[in-house]
């Protein structure tokens, strides 16, 4: 039996990282980095993961770091909240989504001869 797959996550907030090993640990070799620096080291020397989970952003201090998740958690509450006042939480209404399913079914569940794109303007905010 082959050994756990070797995970490397990255992020600035501690606790994020001590989650992470904690919640995977069972299932994966997992190794946590506070640096994004300590990863790069790791890969010119050689030394490579078998999947990276990165964080985007890094902030200079973990209470910026924290201050700004702060902020997100507030923001993202807001549009929570706004999303389930005017209904985009209902997915009776997306509609555009199921012409598309039906469009596939119509070839055959095979790809159309032609592209289909979805968009939404609210997406950005409320996925």
């Amino acid at each position: 039996m082959a050994g756990k797959s070797k995970v490397w996550f990255v992020d600035d907030l501690p606790r994020n990282l001590e989650k992470f090993a904690k919640n995977h640990a069972a299932d994966f070799d997992v190794t946590t980095f506070l640096s994004t620096d300590a990863v790069l080291k790791r890969i010119v020397r050689g030394d490579l993961p078998d999947a990276l989970l990165c964080d985007v952003f890094f902030y200079d201090t973990v209470q910026e770091a924290e201050r700004v998740e702060r902020k997100i958690d507030d923001l993202a509450k807001q549009l929570r909240d706004t999303a389930n006042e005017i209904g985009v939480i209902d997915h009776t209404r997306a509609l555009g989504i199921r012409l598309m399913e039906k469009v596939y079914e119509h070839f055959g569940n095979r790809p159309p001869p032609f592209p289909m794109y979805a968009y939404t303007s609210k997406g950005p905010f409320l996925l």
